[in-house]
């Protein structure tokens, strides 16, 4: 994805982890409900236009 996370050493998720308190989230045990390759989209895919700007702000390669 190109965020940096996979050039974190073990060392470094380490330090990150340290004083990270995880003992109020409960252990998620079943799986089965939670995958998004389970999911079915609703709505309909439509084409839409938007200007360069726009394009631009929210990332996306250009449309050719």
């Amino acid at each position: 994805m190109g965020n940096g996370a996979d050039s974190f050493t073990a060392e470094r998720v380490a330090e990150l982890r340290k004083d990270v308190d995880l003992s109020e989230i409960p252990e998620i045990k079943d799986f089965s409900g939670g995958h998004l390759r389970n999911r079915i989209a609703s709505g309909k895919a439509v084409p839409l236009r938007i200007d360069n700007d726009s394009q631009e702000w929210l990332g996306q390669p250009g449309a050719g």
